[in-house]
């Protein structure tokens, strides 16, 4: 029984012509593309970034801005530390000068990474996350502070113009289950809530403000010798044992009337 065999063969004129055309259409893309593309002037690779006016520096970066250190900033600080040479005072000063962390830092970085495992002799650069990464806090964690406490507390002042006007510790002690004042200050400031003085006169409505400004413009000519003839009067009440303006009530900005 004769198998199967397929053909193979291919034409070596018609393979050398396509071969030919394939060559010339990569000619003209590779020459159109390389038309497309417009080298820099040297001078745009060598110049400060539109955002920096000529004759500026840039700020140099300070660590010490913030109380926390990025963890790259940690690994290179000791990889600098463990191949410079020199003394440890020289490492020291040589590694704030070069990544901008102080002495007293990277002594508690040092300390972290050999509390972790990290072996100053054996080790050299092989520094591993763990070994450099912050542990979890402890501490007792924010209870209070949850969205079941938070509607009791709403509820307590805005039930009604009493409400507003009382105290945190008073507050406090009508919450089930008591939490601190503290507590609930961190409340009220997280919603918005400020103790402001109440506000007992609206604003001036359109025709007190028209009447207003008749009057302004009636008297905007008048000199100071005019107005030293002039007695201005006003009424003011005086209750004897109590401090006026003490009461303060809880508001959100958006309640200008309460």
């Amino acid at each position: 029984m004769a198998e199967f065999e397929p053909d193979l063969a291919v034409d070596s004129e018609s393979s050398e012509t396509f071969d030919s055309e394939l060559d010339s259409e990569v000619d003209s893309l590779s020459f159109h593309a390389l038309d497309d593309i417009s080298e820099p002037p040297l001078s745009n690779l060598f110049s400060p970034p539109s955002s920096v006016s000529p004759g500026s520096a840039l700020a140099p970066f300070n660590v010490q801005d913030s109380r926390y250190i990025d963890i790259t900033l940690r690994a290179i600080a000791l990889s600098l530390f463990q191949t410079l040479p020199g003394t440890n005072e020289e490492k020291y000063k040589e590694v704030e000068e070069k990544d901008g962390v102080k002495k007293d830092a990277l002594r508690k970085i040092r300390k972290k990474a050999k509390g972790c495992g990290y072996n100053f002799d054996t080790d050299g650069l092989r520094i591993l996350f763990h070994h450099l990464v912050d542990k979890a806090r402890s501490g007792r964690s924010r209870t209070a502070c949850n969205p079941e406490t938070e509607k009791q507390v709403i509820e307590i002042v805005t039930k009604d113009r009493n409400g507003r006007e009382k105290s945190a510790e008073i507050i406090v002690s009508e919450m089930v289950p008591p939490i601190s004042r503290q507590s609930v200050c961190r409340i009220m400031k997280k919603l918005g809530f400020k103790k402001v003085k109440k506000t007992t006169k609206l604003g001036l409505n359109d025709a007190q403000k028209a009447n207003r400004l008749v009057f302004c413009c009636k008297y905007q000519y008048w000199t100071l010798e005019d107005w030293k003839k002039v007695i201005w009067s006003d009424e003011t009440s005086v209750v004897i044992g109590v401090r006026r303006g003490s009461y303060k009530i809880w508001r959100r900005s958006d309640e200008s009337v309460i």
